[in-house]
């Protein structure tokens, strides 16, 4: 399926994690480095595995961050998150209550800024053209409030207009009304609008449900772009022909 031409694109947005900037090393790696901290050793690995089911799992449960059931950002991550992580990695339960206060704002505290996270090698360039094509850039993330921060310490955020999360706005992608607060926000058509992440369902459905051009982020070539490869582009470098000017 041929790429339709995107010359006309006025605004484009972007998913943060994993679209942006991506963990230094692993989550799990991470998680692992805070326990071993405390003389507890566990494969990072296995914390990686555990890591992302609890993060599936109490995602479903307690959406955006559990806003809706009266939790902050910061419970859902070391209540939920961390303290889940670690007991469902093998960690007796007893003993991650003795480090869990601990232990959960040092990880908070290390994601939180340039020391957990790393921007892909192809981001700054592709920024830095678009914005001197004129072309406004945001980002719409289902992310907390540290996203700004985050940003800002990886010197990004003096690219973009605007940064739109779903824990400020209190709705996630694929919601049309993330999408649609953030087309107002900046006066600007869905028509003219693209938008860019690594996710199917909340990235690509979500922007096509207001009327927004959008393309999946694949770097790792996972297979997916095959049967439908118009809509994946493998290195965001490959916006900047595709915005070029006529």
């Amino acid at each position: 399926m041929a790429r339709p031409p995107l010359q006309y694109i006025r605004l484009v947005t972007f998913d943060a994690f994993h679209t942006l900037y991506m963990p230094k090393g692993s989550v799990g790696l991470q998680y692992a480095t805070v326990l071993a901290g405390y003389g507890i050793h566990v494969d990072t690995d296995v914390v990686q595995r555990a890591n992302k089911e609890v993060i599936k799992e109490y995602r479903k449960l307690y959406p955006n961050y559990g806003m809706k059931t009266g939790m902050t950002t910061a419970m859902w991550w070391q209540e939920v998150v961390v303290q889940k992580t670690w007991i469902k990695a093998g960690v007796p339960e007893d003993t991650v209550k003795g480090i869990i206060a601990e232990g959960a704002a040092t990880l908070i505290d290390r994601f939180n800024s340039k020391e957990g996270y790393d921007v892909y090698p192809d981001v700054v360039r592709t920024l830095r053209i678009l914005k001197r094509k004129g072309i406004k850039l945001g980002v719409i993330s289902n992310s907390d409030e540290r996203t700004k921060d985050i940003l800002a310490s990886l010197d990004l955020s003096q690219y973009f207009d605007f940064i739109v999360t779903s824990a400020k706005f209190g709705e996630e992608k694929p919601s049309p009304l993330i999408f649609e607060a953030a087309l107002r926000n900046m006066g600007v058509s869905a028509f003219d609008a693209l938008h860019v992440g690594d996710d199917y369902k909340t990235d690509y459905v979500g922007a096509k449900s207001v009327g927004m051009e959008a393309l999946i982020i694949d770097r790792a070539c996972m297979g997916a772009s095959e049967t439908e490869p118009g809509i994946y582009i493998h290195s965001m470098q490959e916006l900047i022909p595709l915005l070029a000017s006529p």
